[in-house]
Parts: C-alpha cells; sequence; structure tokens
C-alpha cells in the first residue's frame, strides 16, 4: 500500500510498507506513555521520506540491527505498521507488527537499485531535513469529509479530527504569537529567552528555550463560530505577513481541526487545534463539486453517524492553565491598580498640607 493513500483517511490505518532505513535518532523516553521509543528515516521510491518510530517490543532485537547497518541503508519489508495522519504522516509499530530484513523478493531489488541511482537525493533528505513533518504535503479532503460548524457543535460528543472551510480572523489582538518552549519536549518552558533553563517536564538542561508560534483565531463559515488555537507550520502559513495585514486579514481556509478535552474542579473544557491549513479561494480546490458533495453527504450518513460530538460552551476557548494564569495577572493587576491609587492620594495629602503652611 503507498503511503500517499493514507493521507485521504480520516482515521489511523494500518499497511504494509517496503522501504530503506537511512538515518537513526538516539532512543529517548516518552514521559506520557512512560515507554522508551527509537526513530528512524526511512525513504522507497515514492520520494516521501518519513520517521518510522519503533515501540518497546522492538527496542532489543530489530532497533540495534537497524543502528548497525544504517550505513549499508537496509532494506526493510514493515508489516501491519500503524499510521496516523494527526500533525502530517506517521508510521509506527504495534505489538503486532513484523519487520523482515531484506525480504529476497524482486521489490527489494528494484529498491535497492533506485537508491544506487539517487544518492544526490538520499543525502539531502538528511541535509535538508526533509523528513521532518512540516515539509509533508498535505492533500485536500474530499467533498464530503468537509463539515459545517453548525453540525459539529450539534453533536452530542467530542469530534476528535474534522475538516472545515471557514474564513480565519484573529480577533484578540493582546494575544501573543508565539510562547517559549523546550527545544527538547516542545513543552513551555517558563525560561527566558537566550537564558539556560532546567526544563521541568524532561529535565534537560538547554542554553535558551525556542520560540513557537501558536495563537488563537476565530473561525466562522456562515453557520457557527469556532475559536482555535493554530499552531506552528500551520501559523508559519499564515504569518507569512506583516503585524497589520495579519490583523486586518480575513480569507478562506481548509482546516483540519483536532479536538481535545481537559477536567478542571468540575468543569469540562474544550479545545480545538488547526492541524492542517489549506488555502483557497472556491471549492473547486477540493476533490469532488458542490452537487457531488451534497450526494456524498447523503450517501455517508452511516460514516457521519459514527462521528461524536463536542460539548462546548463559552470556557472552551482557553484551557484551564490558561484561566488560573488570567485570574492571576488580573489579581496583580488589581493589585498594582490598588498601590498606585493609594499613593496618588498620599501625594495629593501631601500637596494639600504644604499647601495650607504656605
Amino acid at each position: 500500500m503507498p503511503t500517499k493513500s493514507c493521507y485521504l483517511m480520516n482515521r489511523s490505518c494500518v499497511l504494509d510498507l517496503l522501504c530503506s532505513v537511512m538515518h537513526v535518532f538516539p532512543p529517548r523516553f516518552v514521559e506520557k506513555t512512560k515507554k522508551h521509543l527509537q526513530d528512524f528515516v526511512i525513504v522507497n521510491e515514492e520520494r516521501k521520506p518519513l520517521i518510522l518510530t519503533l515501540w518497546e517490543e522492538f527496542l532489543e532485537n530489530e532497533a540495534p540491527y537497524l543502528v548497525e547497518n544504517v550505513h549499508n541503508m537496509p532494506i526493510i519489508l514493515g508489516m501491519r505498521l500503524s499510521v496516523n495522519t494527526f500533525y502530517g504522516l506517521s508510521i509506527g509499530t504495534v505489538p503486532n507488527s513484523t519487520i523482515l530484513f531484506e525480504p529476497p523478493i524482486p521489490q527489494a531489488k528494484q529498491l535497492m537499485i533506485w537508491i544506487n541511482n539517487n544518492k544526490e537525493y538520499i543525502e539531502s533528505v538528511v541535509t535538508e531535513k526533509l523528513y521532518e513533518k512540516a515539509k509533508q504535503a498535505i492533500a485536500p479532503p474530499l467533498s464530503f469529509q468537509i463539515r459545517k460548524i453548525s453540525q459539529i457543535l450539534s453533536l452530542t460528543e467530542m469530534v476528535k479530527s474534522f475538516w472545515i472551510r471557514a474564513t480565519l480572523k484573529i480577533t484578540d489582538s493582546e494575544h501573543r504569537l508565539y510562547f517559549l518552549a523546550c527545544p527538547g519536549c516542545s513543552k513551555a518552558s517558563g525560561g527566558a529567552y537566550k537564558y539556560e533553563f532546567t526544563c521541568f517536564y524532561c529535565n534537560n538542561d538547554f542554553p535558551s528555550p525556542k520560540p513557537l508560534l501558536r495563537f488563537q483565531a476565530d473561525l466562522y463559515d456562515g453557520t457557527g463560530n469556532l475559536r482555535a488555537f493554530v499552531e506552528h507550520n500551520e501559523a508559519k502559513i499564515l504569518l507569512g505577513m506583516s503585524g497589520e495585514e495579519i490583523i486586518e486579514a480575513e480569507q478562506q481556509f481548509l482546516l483540519q481541526i483536532r479536538t481535545s478535552k481537559n477536567e478542571l474542579r468540575g468543569r469540562v473544557f474544550v479545545r480545538h487545534t488547526i492541524i492542517a491549513c489549506l488555502p483557497t479561494s472556491d471549492s473547486s480546490s477540493t476533490s469532488h463539486s458542490s452537487e457531488e458533495k451534497s450526494t456524498s453527504l447523503h450517501t455517508h450518513k452511516d460514516h457521519e453517524a459514527d462521528i461524536a460530538m463536542i460539548e462546548s460552551q463559552e470556557s472552551t476557548s482557553k484551557t484551564p492553565e490558561e484561566h488560573l494564569a488570567i485570574e492571576l495577572v488580573e489579581h496583580q493587576i488589581a493589585s498594582s491598580g490598588k498601590r498606585k491609587l493609594e499613593a496618588k492620594k498620599d501625594m495629593t495629602k501631601e500637596g494639600l498640607k504644604h499647601s495650607k503652611q504656605d
């Protein structure tokens, strides 16, 4: 199964993939899942280099072999690999995956010939980091996959990912367009730019936090409104303009939205994040016409019945951490204003006292 087919799938899929391993990264530990993993760069004739993640079950045998032989660009056949299309295309092993080394099939010989004839391209994959998700091309959604905001808001359970065609506008002029993140785990660092700090999440030392783009935007399509976070590559696409142009900009995009839910003190906070952003001028940029869209929507009723719904409320535009931070800042501002007012009163009294003495 070619990797490009996976871009058109709504959910995770499983595939068999013949490829060559050309680069290896050090093993690492994921705090969230409490598991170890190791990443490898893979490539084949499709010229779509990807990261293959080997999880714990494959770190004892398969990973050491690939590390030892990576300079020879070993050919592997990965079977039942897990594929996910969040933030681009990612591939990893699951417990029932299988990895075969140098499979004795004609396709493997053809792949080795292609490797020998494309040394220059293969070198550029590593030097230019073509395997990064930010450099992957996102395929436009099929017309039946594009949903109305009102439809999403009317569902009864949370939808983890969906596409909409919406106009995006930055309305909060006081919200920062970036945050200072840990270069290792990409979490908020709490450090100052260009100053050494220790990350509280991964416990590593770094010379400086890394500024990552992130801001909030209002999305509307004529049927409803959503507020979503725009991050990383999608934010970079939108910020290819001056500050004035950003504030005034109103442009329509095809947007894939990811939804996450957090609970704090008995309240549910829903957060929407844009994970794919495709500029569009009209409906012709999708894979079907508008007439086909209505037909597809009718045909895919069973597919739509399987989508769960967001419980939306006014507090959904901010995460719990942001609510607490805002309360703290407001308290500090109020305290500061009170001190300034008292100081002003003291100065006024002192001035009146001097006037009476004169």
